[in-house]
């Protein structure tokens, strides 16, 4: 994942972090060589792609978006 935006938000150990614009080949073959390296990492990471796929499919995504949306644009308090 780009190093960048909302990227950041994602816990360190589910995702490879790459600096944000053009990758040189050897940054990227790097990020790759520790995923290959860490068949563990590769678990943790697949577990949080499906529990983000889940929460992506579920009511509760749409309720958090709502929320913070009415909480932007709603009246001042």
């Amino acid at each position: 994942m780009s190093a960048t935006g909302t990227y950041l938000d994602l816990p360190e150990d589910v995702v490879v972090r790459v600096p944000a614009g053009r990758l040189e080949p050897q940054e990227l073959a790097d990020a790759l060589r520790t995923l290959v390296d860490d068949p563990e990492r590769r678990r943790r990471i697949g577990a949080a792609r499906a529990h983000s796929a889940e929460l992506a499919r579920s009511e509760a995504t749409a309720h958090v978006y709502a929320e913070a949306m009415d909480a932007t644009t709603g009246p001042p308090v």
